[in-house]
C-alpha cells in the first residue's frame, strides 16, 4: 500500500494520528510534566521489576550495582548506557505502574497512573537510600549537562536538593545548567547567581563556586551598564517605571473612555460648553477686546495706557479650566497631538492645558520685536575697522584699493606682509 504523501489515505491516517495524539496528551498532562527518567520507570525491564520484589538489603546491593556500571560507562564517555543505569537504579525504589492491564492499547492517562516511593521504617536504612539517590540523582545531572538537556539537569538537581537541601554540587551544577543555554537572559543568570549564593553560604572554600559566583556578578553589572547606556533616554527621557503612575494613567484613561463627547473636530473649543455663564462672559470680553483694537479711536489710549488683554485672557484660561473635566482636558491635549500618559504630575498636567488654551484663545499674536539685525551689522563693521586701524591694515587696505582703481607704482608698494598679521591679536 502507497503510504506517499500523496496518497490520500495516508494523509488521512496522518491527520487521524495528530489528532488522537493531541487527544491523548489531554489525559495525561501529570504524567507529561514529570522528569523523563522518572517516565520511564514505567517501562522497566524484568531485572528492574524482580529486583523491586526483594528484601531491603538485596534491592539496595542490586541498585548500586546499576549504580556502578553507570559509573563505568561514564568514565567511558558512554553517556546514554549512563543515564540508563541511573535510571534503573532510581527505579528499583521510586516508579510509575499503570493500574489498567490494556493501558498499551489504549495509551496512558493520569487516572491509571500509581506513584512508588519506597520509605526505610529504619532511619539508618532510609539514610544509606537517600545517599543512594543522590548520587544518582547527581550523576544524572553532570552526564544531562554534558548531553545539553539542561532542563532535565535542572530537574535532577531539583530532586537532589529535595533529598539534601544543602547539597552544594547540585546549587552548582544547577546554576551552570541555567546560564550555559544560548536563550539564558537575565533572569536565569539571577537565579544562579541566588544558587551560587547559598551554596557559598554553606562551603565558603569551594573554589568552583567562589570562581563561577565572581565571573556571574562582573557579567550582570557590566551587562546593567550597558543596558543603562543603551536604554537610557530611549522611554520619555530615561524615566524608570513608576507602577503608580501606570495606575494613575489607567483611570485616566478608563475615564476618558466612559466619558460621552460631542463629535470630534480639529478645534479644542468643542469640549467648550457654549452654555456656562463663565464662558459667556469671556466669550463677550473677548469680543470687546477685538473691537477696541480695530477701532482708531483707541489706538492713542492703547499707546499711551498698557493693555489688561493678557490678565484678563489668563483669568478667562483659569475660568475655562475649571469648568472643564479631567476627561475633557485629556481629549484636547490629544487632538493637540500632546501624549497625556507621559504627564503623571497633576500640576504639570494642568500647566499643559493651560498652555494650550492660552495659544487658542490668543486671537491676536503679539507684535513682532523690532529687528536690530541692521545694528548688529554696523558694530560689526565699526569693530572691523577698528581693528584694521590699530594694526595698521587699514592702510594696506587703502594702498590695495588704490593700486587697482589708479595701477601699481614701485613707489607705493610696501615690502611684502605677512597675511597671518592682520589677524594677529
Amino acid at each position: 500500500m502507497d503510504m506517499s504523501a500523496e496518497n490520500p489515505f495516508a494523509d488521512l491516517m496522518s491527520k487521524a494520528v495528530k489528532l488522537k495524539g493531541a487527544q491523548q496528551a489531554q489525559l495525561r498532562t501529570q504524567f507529561d510534566a514529570w522528569p523523563q527518567y522518572f517516565q520511564h520507570s514505567l517501562f522497566m525491564q524484568d531485572s528492574v521489576l524482580n529486583a523491586r520484589k526483594q528484601p531491603f538489603p538485596a534491592r539496595l546491593a542490586t541498585a548500586e550495582a546499576m549504580k556502578s556500571t553507570g559509573n563505568a560507562h561514564f568514565n567511558q564517555e558512554d553517556l546514554e548506557e549512563a543515564v540508563a543505569e541511573y535510571e534503573k537504579a532510581l527505579s528499583v525504589f521510586k516508579y510509575l505502574e499503570n493500574k489498567d492491564p490494556g493501558w498499551k492499547k489504549k495509551g496512558i492517562e493520569d487516572k491509571d497512573m500509581a506513584l512508588t516511593d519506597f520509605k526505610c521504617e529504619d532511619p539508618m536504612d532510609q539514610a544509606r537510600l537517600d545517599a543512594l539517590k543522590v548520587a544518582c540523582y547527581l550523576n544524572l545531572a553532570v552526564a544531562k549537562f554534558k548531553l545539553k538537556e539542561y532542563a532535565t539537569c535542572i530537574q535532577a538537581c531539583d530532586d537532589t536538593l529535595e533529598l539534601d537541601p544543602r547539597n552544594v554540587k547540585a546549587f552548582y551544577r544547577r546554576a551552570q545548567a541555567l546560564i550555559t543555554p544560548a536563550s539564558s537572559g537575565a533572569l536565569e543568570f539571577d537565579r544562579a547567581i541566588s544558587d551560587l549564593q547559598k551554596a557559598f553560604a554553606i562551603d565558603p572554600d569551594n573554589r568552583g563556586v567562589r570562581k563561577l559566583l565572581r565571573e556571574l556578578k562582573e557579567q550582570r553589572t557590566k551587562q546593567r551598564a550597558l543596558d543603562k547606556e543603551t536604554f537610557n533616554g530611549m522611554f520619555d527621557r530615561g524615566q524608570v517605571y513608576d507602577e503608580a503612575s501606570e495606575e494613575q494613567e489607567s483611570q485616566l484613561d478608563s475615564t476618558a473612555r466612559e466619558e460621552k463627547f460631542r463629535k470630534e473636530v480639529p478645534e479644542a473649543v468643542v469640549v467648550i460648553d457654549l452654555t456656562d455663564r463663565n464662558i459667556q462672559q469671556m466669550l463677550h470680553d473677548l469680543q470687546e477686546e477685538e473691537r477696541n483694537k480695530t477701532s482708531p479711536s483707541s489706538s492713542k489710549d492703547r499707546a499711551s495706557t498698557p493693555s489688561s488683554s493678557p490678565h484678563s485672557a489668563i483669568e478667562s484660561v483659569e475660568s475655562l479650566l475649571r469648568s472643564m473635566s479631567s476627561s475633557e482636558i485629556a481629549q484636547m491635549l490629544r487632538r493637540e497631538g500632546i501624549d497625556h500618559h507621559k504627564i503623571s504630575d497633576r500640576e504639570q498636567f494642568l500647566e499643559t492645558a493651560r498652555q494650550v488654551l492660552l495659544s487658542k484663545l490668543d486671537e491676536k499674536k503679539a507684535p513682532a520685536k523690532a529687528s536690530y539685525a541692521r545694528t548688529i551689522v554696523l558694530c560689526a563693521v565699526a569693530w572691523t575697522l577698528l581693528r584694521l586701524y590699530t594694526s595698521g591694515g587699514l592702510s594696506v587696505l587703502s594702498r590695495i584699493a588704490t593700486n587697482a582703481v589708479f595701477g601699481t607704482t614701485s613707489s607705493s608698494m610696501d615690502p611684502a606682509t605677512d597675511t597671518m598679521d592682520l589677524f594677529d591679536d
